[in-house]
C-alpha cells in the first residue's frame, strides 16, 4: 500500500512535503499552554496551497515545547486523483487527514 501512495503523491519527482510559514498568532489558553494559528504555504506533490491550521502547545517543566494538530485537506486540491484498486473495487476517499508533533528543545 505504502508504494501506491507515493505512486499517487508522486513521491519520485516530490519526496517532500513542505509548509512554508508566512504568519502565526499566538494565544494563550492557561498556564503553560498556548493555541497557534499559522498560515503558510503546503506544497503536496509539486503543488502548493495557502492555508491556515489551527494547533495546541505546551511548555514543558524542561522548558520544551510541543505543538500538536491537525488538518484536514483534500487530495483533489493539489492535483491528486484519489486512487483505486482492484478494477475500482477499492477507493480511496479525496478526504486526507494530515497530524503532526513538533517538539523543540534547547
Amino acid at each position: 500500500m505504502d508504494n501506491r501512495t507515493y505512486k499517487t503523491i508522486k513521491a519520485d519527482a516530490y519526496p517532500q512535503i513542505t509548509f512554508k510559514l508566512s504568519d502565526a498568532t499566538i494565544a494563550p489558553l492557561q498556564k503553560n499552554k498556548f493555541s497557534v494559528k499559522a498560515t503558510g504555504t503546503l506544497t503536496i506533490a509539486g503543488v502548493s496551497r495557502v492555508i491556515t491550521i489551527q494547533a495546541n502547545g505546551e511548555v514543558k517543566p524542561d522548558n520544551s515545547i510541543t505543538v500538536t494538530g491537525q488538518e484536514k485537506l483534500k487530495l483533489t486540491d493539489f492535483n491528486i486523483q484519489p486512487p483505486s484498486f482492484m478494477l475500482g473495487a477499492m477507493k480511496v476517499a479525496n478526504d486526507l487527514t494530515i497530524g503532526y508533533t513538533l517538539n523543540f528543545k534547547k
